[in-house]
């Protein structure tokens, strides 16, 4: 896509060995370029870091901070003015990264998120999909199905270093007037196992606090989108 905007995919990645090539690649795959994809190593003792390095992306490691930290350092390397935060055990959808691109151009958006797609380990099994619009249910992006701008990041960031940093801001930044710009494309896939963050008892009782002061209004549009 000649002329396009260049896109920085940032990947946290804590012991990401098991899932990390086919996040990594769903990038490289999806159709759009200029893109650059940043694996920042969060403290793994696997073959994480091995595992991006081989697959020709860039990767910096530190010690396990959070993914928030994690998010801020990739930030940090980026290139470009367009970023995704994409979760190691997520993928992209071909045409994803196209789709968010199209819209932030039209509409000048600070976030444009589209909609995800759970997968659990069963369904996976089965070679099934369960159809389970999880920003529709929750109304506050998953940073694996968002872009966002850099100016926007320096105005609402940045991402405190723990694993709720993400909904933290978006509350924020909706609070703040935030031009938040919802699609109903589905972008990315969730795949959901025992070893998701999110079944951290702290970290999922962070998660229920931050969502129950999410703004009555969840889910729709903002005002300026």
């Amino acid at each position: 896509m000649t002329g396009s905007p260049g896109v920085s995919v940032v990947i946290p990645a804590l012991n990401a060995e098991r899932f990390l090539e086919r996040c990594v690649l769903s990038v490289l795959n999806n159709g759009y370029q200029p893109v650059e994809v940043i694996v920042v190593d969060n403290g793994s003792r696997d073959e994480t870091a091995r595992l991006a390095e081989s697959l020709g992306v860039m990767c910096v490691s530190e010690s396990t901070r959070g993914a928030g930290a994690a998010r801020n350092r990739g930030l940090g390397l980026g290139r470009f003015d367009l970023l995704v935060f994409l979760d190691s055990d997520d993928e992209l959808l071909p045409g994803a990264v196209e789709a968010h691109v199209a819209v932030v151009e039209n509409s000048q958006a600070d976030f444009v998120f589209g909609q995800v797609i759970n997968i659990t380990e069963e369904s996976e099994e089965r070679d099934g999909k369960e159809i389970a619009h999880t920003n529709r249910a929750l109304g506050a992006p998953l940073a694996s199905s968002t872009l966002v701008t850099r100016s926007a990041l320096a105005e609402f960031g940045p991402m405190l270093n723990d694993n709720v940093s993400w909904p933290r801001m978006i509350m924020s930044a909706r609070r703040r007037g935030a031009h938040i710009h919802p699609i109903d494309t589905v972008v990315a896939y969730r795949h959901i196992h025992k070893d998701n963050i999110s079944h951290n008892p702290l970290t999922r009782a962070a998660l229920i606090q931050v969502l129950r002061e999410l703004p009555t209004s969840r889910g729709e549009p903002d005002g300026s989108a």
